[in-house]
This record gives structure tokens, sequence and C-alpha cells, in this order.
């Protein structure tokens, strides 16, 4: 597990807030931010192979020890589901996926953020509007 370590993960995931005050530095991290949670998970995705095979392989060991033992592949899935190791590392696998589908969402998000800052939907719903504003100015 080169790559991977719950703080790195939980960095990762509080980046994902967007700030509407920050976005220009936020939009210029975000490819770095995406190549790391991808980085991420290329390596534990080759620890997750390499530690299956082992799994695997040792499973077939011990079947084979026993001649009158006849397990069907099904069956070799079903124990490897439940190994110690394996379970684990496929819930990371699993959770930094999901981190990863969630930056291409917020990606996604740019382009909304954008369009309501284009159409100045903040400065009309903050209350510090300039038509508030104006208001405000010819009541007095």
């Amino acid at each position: 597990m080169a790559n991977f370590s719950n703080d790195a993960f939980e960095a990762l995931k509080r980046a994902l807030l967007l700030d509407k005050n920050d976005l220009d530095r936020q939009l210029c991290e975000h490819a770095e931010l995406f190549y790391q949670v991808c980085e991420m998970l290329a390596y534990l995705e080759d620890d997750y192979k390499l530690l299956e095979a082992e799994v695997d392989r040792r499973i077939r060991d011990e079947i084979a020890a026993d001649p009158k033992a006849k397990v069907t592949e099904t069956e070799i899935k079903r124990i490897m589901a439940f190994d110690a190791k394996l379970g684990p590392l496929k819930l990371k696998v699993e959770r930094v996926k999901g981190l990863k589908d969630a930056y291409i969402e917020r990606r996604h998000a740019f382009g909304k953020l954008a369009d309501l800052y284009g159409n100045q939907y903040w400065s009309e719903h903050s209350g510090v509007s300039r038509r508030t504003s104006k208001a405000v100015g010819d009541a007095a």
C-alpha cells in the first residue's frame, strides 16, 4: 500500500469542499488533487490485484493438498471474499473510487458555479445586491 494513508485520504476528502470566495485557487489546484486521487487508486488497485492473486494461490494450494476436496470456482471466490486482508483492502479501493467520482463531480460543479457568478447569483441573494443597496438608498 505504497501511496495510501488515512491522513492523505482525509486531506483529499476535505479538499473537495468548495469555497465560493476561493474558487480561483481551488480551480488551479483541482488537477493536481485529482491526479493524487488517481495515483492513490492505481496503487491500491495494483496492491489489491497482487494480494488477490496471493490469496487465490494459497486457497488453491490448500485445496490441492487434500485429494478428496472438490471445490468450485464460486466457492473459491466466496472464500476469498472473507479473507482478513483482502476485504479491508477492497474497502479502501472502493472508498478511493468514490473519492475519484466526487472529484469528477467537483469539476462539473466549477462550471455551474461559474455560471452562477456570471449571473450574479450571490450578489442578488446575499442581501448585499445592487438592487437592495439602491432600494435602501432610495428610501433614505
